[in-house]
């Protein structure tokens, strides 16, 4: 076809776009929420972080699982967080 584009590299540019797009909307936030980051938007950006990561670099698979264990930290530390908040 028409280029020598990697389907693989455009992945990553899309989703280096939607990580750019998250810093951003966490600044807009941090000034929203009178100068204080709430403890959750930092979990969110690592999960999301760590799952475009796993998306676009696969060619390991132990260091794939690793960070699949990453995710699971982060999202047992966010339901200790909601836990806590809620009681």
């Amino acid at each position: 076809m028409g280029g020598d584009n990697n389907v693989h590299e455009v992945l990553q540019k899309v989703l280096d776009f939607f990580l750019y797009f998250v810093f951003v909307s966490l600044i807009v936030k941090y000034f929203k929420e009178n100068y204080h980051f709430p403890l959750r938007y930092f979990i969110y950006l690592g999960i999301t972080g760590t799952l475009r990561f796993i998306i676009v670099s696969h060619e390991n698979p132990i260091a794939n699982f690793v960070f699949s264990l990453v995710i699971l930290v982060l999202m047992i530390s966010y339901l200790m967080l909601t836990f806590e908040r809620s009681q």
